[in-house]
């Protein structure tokens, strides 16, 4: 595993650039830190939180086969997810 430490804007590059991973902005304090960050990648890679990734592979989806695409991710949705998570 590669550990690096980064600065609100910074990025890192993985592969030939092809995927970018932003530091957006850090939130919360006493124990409920978070950091936000932006995934640039093809439409050809999946990607998912680990808790959705799981859950995709437990009712035995498959994610991003050659004729089978996650649907995107529901924008507004997160959102309203990550606003309820911040309220508990």
């Amino acid at each position: 595993m590669l550990i690096l430490s980064r600065h609100k804007d910074e990025t890192i590059i993985i592969g030939d650039g092809e995927i970018r991973i932003t530091v957006l902005e850090f939130r919360g304090g006493n124990g409920r830190e978070k950091v936000r960050i932006g995934i640039d990648c093809p439409k050809s890679i999946s990607c998912h939180r680990e808790e959705v990734y799981n859950e995709i592979k437990k009712e035995g989806g498959t994610i991003l086969g050659l004729n089978n695409i996650v649907p995107p991710i529901d924008h507004e949705e997160q959102q309203k997810q990550e606003e309820r998570d911040r309220e508990r």
